[in-house]
């Protein structure tokens, strides 16, 4: 690493906070932008579920240590369609539907949805890959498992 990747490195932490969970950054623009991808590329090389960055098998996210998940699926729900998992550290809120036929007879496949936390009415329940807030069933509203880009249908 030279010298100026590390003093470009030093004013990236001197003047930018630690994010809270991994949020998809395209192109940083900010220095706030370039401390969120550091945070993910540390995310992914430690293996720490965050965020937009879920593993494709939902075990592993109770597998990931203190700061890891605990499932918090409803015990009434019986249709085993998904699962819900609430990470510990942040009282972040993510939904594992798993691959299935929807009601209009199209296969889905496995997804993640990142719960709002703001959010009391259904229309604005989730959060996209970039923390954005989006609707129900809209494409922005499903993460595919490690943060893969594909298009959900």
């Amino acid at each position: 690493m030279n010298i100026v990747s590390k003093l470009f490195k030093m004013i990236v932490y001197r003047n930018t906070t630690k994010p809270k969970h991994y949020v998809h950054v395209d192109k940083p623009t900010s220095l706030q932008d370039y401390r969120q991808v550091q945070y993910n590329n540390w995310c992914k090389t430690k293996g720490v579920y965050n965020g937009s960055y879920l593993p494709v098998n939902p075990d592993k996210l109770k597998e990931s240590g203190k700061k890891g998940w605990k499932e918090i699926t409803p015990s009434a729900d019986t249709t085993g369609k998904h699962r819900t998992f609430q990470r510990k550290s942040s009282g972040q809120i993510v939904d594992y539907h798993y691959k299935r036929l929807n009601n209009k007879g199209i296969f889905e496949d496995e997804h993640y949805h990142w719960n709002n936390p703001l959010s009391k009415k259904k229309e604005i329940k989730y959060i996209d890959r970039y923390g954005r807030i989006c609707a129900r069933n809209t494409p922005e509203s499903h993460l595919a498992p490690l943060d893969k880009n594909y298009n959900y249908k």
